[in-house]
């Protein structure tokens, strides 16, 4: 019978996905995992079998661990893990309290080290498994694979009638998305070249604008365009997986496709790429030319331009790489 691990891990799309490596490691020296997570992308890494059991973070479950039920749900884990931005998350506050034993992951990287990295090197530690950091990557290259059951779980084929290229249009922050005009103009160009198929995708968090822009593209492109607006993550995956390339910035969803294994061009400006873009070598990362970037801190930034300084050209050559 394996041990029992469980993962408290409250961030976004992308915080989770650049944690699997650490899920990935645990399943590999035996453990079952359950992760306790926001229900949709916890519920994404049981359909993909990259976690053995998921929990909504909303649940009652959570809220037993704050009363006298804490020690009775959690007693048969022989691991806990909480991963979290910060060293001393609220919850690590009330297990010490019950006297339960755990260890925090912490999140966010203060110096510029790939957060993938970063956090699998903690484990480690916390594991006692030797490793040599110039090498973890590839030491552990099992843990930065594509999803491996994708193609079988959703049947993905690919169309060889047209390229197709998936765009996300946004991100949990504005500041981080390319402005509207030089997508455009990327688009243009990149379609008079290739007549591809169009994937676009949006989400809560994308407004309203730039799902109008989306109406803009379809009406000169009619039956090339397809707006993949708020769609249950692994129908969305289907989408992404079929494509031949996948364009974005940093966001949760690039991510999601850096793991499809799918050809990636990502472009960052306020956030550092050497610390949040995906560590695969089939993305690109395009960085913005303005002289600040990446910020310190870019929500206290007051022009929050720096993805307009993104290069039209780089952007283009980066597709014609990758698609041919």
């Amino acid at each position: 019978m394996s041990d029992k691990a469980i993962l408290f891990h409250f961030g976004a799309l992308g915080d989770l996905l650049i944690s699997l490596p650490c899920i990935r490691l645990l399943k590999s020296i035996g453990y079952e995992v359950t992760l306790v997570a926001s229900f949709p992308q916890a519920l994404l890494l049981k359909e993909l079998f990259e976690v053995d059991r998921a929990i909504d973070s909303c649940s009652s479950f959570l809220l037993d661990i704050y009363t006298d039920k804490a020690k009775e749900v959690l007693k048969n884990y022989s691991k806990i893990f909480i991963f979290s931005k910060s060293n001393t998350p609220e919850l690590s506050k009330t297990l010490k309290e019950k006297a339960i034993d755990f260890e925090v992951v912490h999140t966010y990287p203060s110096k510029e080290i790939s957060n993938y990295k970063y956090q699998l090197i903690q484990l480690l530690e916390k594991l006692s498994l030797s490793f040599d950091k110039n090498s973890i990557l590839n030491h552990y290259k099992f843990c930065f694979k594509p999803f491996p059951r994708l193609d079988s779980l959703l049947d993905v084929k690919r169309p060889f009638i047209s390229k197709i290229i998936s765009v996300h249009l946004g991100s949990g922050s504005e500041v981080k998305n390319l402005p509207l005009s030089g997508l455009k103009s990327y688009i243009e160009a990149i379609d008079n070249l290739y007549r591809p198929k169009w994937f676009f995708i949006t989400g809560p968090a994308e407004s309203k604008e730039r799902k109008k822009f989306v109406d803009i593209i379809s009406s000169e492109n009619k039956d090339r365009v397809r707006l993949l607006d708020t769609l249950p993550l692994l129908s969305l995956l289907k989408y992404i997986k079929s494509s031949s390339l996948f364009i974005g910035n940093d966001s949760g969803i690039s991510h999601l496709a850096a793991f499809c294994g799918v050809k990636s061009v990502l472009c960052f400006g306020p956030t550092n790429p050497k610390i949040w873009a995906p560590p695969f070598k089939w993305v690109k990362v395009i960085l913005s030319k303005k002289k600040c970037v990446p910020c310190i801190d870019y929500h206290k930034c007051v022009d929050r331009d720096c993805m307009k300084e993104i290069s039209l050209e780089e952007l283009i050559l980066a597709t014609q790489e990758f698609i041919g």
